[in-house]
């Protein structure tokens, strides 16, 4: 039996395959990211409350006469690092564990890439030994800065909410 020739067979094209594509990512979000840190810096400020951690708490403030603290009892303007950071120490020299604070309604409002305004609610615990509790609630606003790549409180305002 003859093998049939090239021309006995019908010639058909190659059909192309559709290539793939993939499916591209969603690009990040640089500002999520930015407020992701800024977070993490307003959460350190409750975990140096229920630690007692005095280095802690200076780590989260720029160490500037710029450095300013309302509060709604007095002194009510509080000027410097030295200064704001004295008005911690009555409740940083508590045992660990007798401060709580929850942070809640967080907002935080970039200003450029250096700057953050952070706004919400919070209510602090306070449990001396051998004392009653006293809880707070209030509002505040902190106003954060980056300095060599942390994010630092360069000004905070706390007001307790009517009763």
């Amino acid at each position: 039996m003859p093998i049939p020739g090239p021309t006995a067979f019908p010639t058909v094209a190659p059909t192309p395959i559709p290539t793939i594509q993939p499916t591209p990512s969603p690009t990040p979000d640089p500002r999520a990211a930015i407020k992701s840190e800024v977070a993490e810096a307003v959460g350190r400020f409750g975990q140096a409350l229920r630690t007692s951690d005095t280095a802690l708490m200076a780590s989260l403030f720029l160490p500037s006469e710029k450095t300013n603290r309302f509060s709604s009892s007095e002194p009510l303007r509080i000027n410097g690092w030295s200064e704001v950071e004295g008005s911690f120490n009555g409740l940083l020299s508590l045992p660990p564990g007798s401060v709580s604070m929850v942070q809640r309604q967080g907002r935080i409002d970039l200003l450029g890439d250096d700057a953050a305004l952070w706004t919400g609610h919070f209510i602090l615990n306070v449990r001396p030994p051998e004392e009653s509790r006293r809880t707070v609630e209030g509002r505040a606003t902190a106003l954060l800065q980056k300095v060599d790549g942390r994010w630092l409180r360069v000004h905070i305002h706390t007001s307790a909410l009517p009763p």
